[in-house]
């Protein structure tokens, strides 16, 4: 773009990014569904993001040796089988995952498809304990009908990532839980999930997401509120492996929890 800025911005970053990302897939027989669309979008900062990249290729050796380290970690926990992680620089617009999340971000597309987005200003923490989450994910989605898209099943299934990956790296404290998560905001949130605890609106969860001022709910609610549900089940059924209650479905841990 910077040899010649009168060229098309998004078709550029279609054929040498996108593109290239679903021929490695495709060519390597990775199953990376068809919602990874969202996650790929050019910058109209190009400077910036060339020098993100230039940084993040200097310690190439050292996020895969992070990647490497927390997949091992992580399986020897819960094994599963092989996963391919894509690697690429966040954009120099996505301002919320640099400022609130510790430079990273990701996402399971598939039983053995990880997307990771990082920024230069990463904490090494963060991408181990990022690793393990989405891993979590990938276990799950091994077993066909556990991945539900219900508003349910949402905060069943980071809670669970979220237990996981504590009980990977138990020192952690990740962004949503920076602030204590008192009774008072916690009943808001379990009301406004009874109300819409069977739906697939996008709007609605995103609100449990991305916080919704005008309902009192906060951001991350439902990683914050699925974790305690789900430990909440763990702390009920002691006997029950991680292999087990990785693969139950949201109602089910839900009805074996004290909520």
């Amino acid at each position: 773009m910077k040899e010649e800025e009168s060229i098309n911005n998004k078709q550029v970053y279609i054929d040498n990014v996108l593109k290239p990302f679903q021929f490695i897939a495709w060519n390597n027989d990775v199953n990376i569904g068809n919602g990874y669309f969202s996650f790929f979008s050019p910058t109209n900062n190009i400077n910036k993001l060339e020098e993100n990249t230039i940084q993040l290729l200097k310690n190439q050796e050292l996020i895969n040796d992070l990647i490497k380290e927390a997949l091992l970690e992580s399986t020897a926990v819960l094994p599963g089988n092989d996963k391919t992680f894509f690697v690429m620089p966040l954009s120099p617009e996505d301002t919320f995952p640099i400022q609130e999340m510790e430079g990273v971000t990701g996402a399971a597309f598939s039983e053995n498809a990880v997307l990771v987005k990082i920024d230069p200003s990463f904490v090494e923490e963060a991408l181990k304990y990022l690793v393990a989450h989405e891993y979590h994910h990938t276990v799950r989605m091994e077993e066909a009908g556990v991945m539900g898209g219900t508003l349910l099943d949402s905060f069943i299934t980071e809670g669970q990532a979220e237990v996981f990956a504590r009980s990977v790296y138990p020192d952690k404290n990740p962004p949503w839980e920076q602030e204590p998560l008192t009774e008072e905001t916690k009943n808001i949130i379990l009301e406004e999930l009874t109300k819409n605890i069977d739906s697939t609106d996008r709007d609605i969860y995103i609100d449990f997401v991305s916080g919704n001022p005008s309902k009192a709910i906060p951001t991350w609610a439902n990683y914050r509120l699925g974790y305690r549900i789900v430990e909440s089940y763990i702390e009920n059924h002691p006997s029950v492996k991680v292999e087990q209650w990785t693969q139950l479905d949201a109602e089910e841990v839900l009805k074996g929890s004290s909520f």
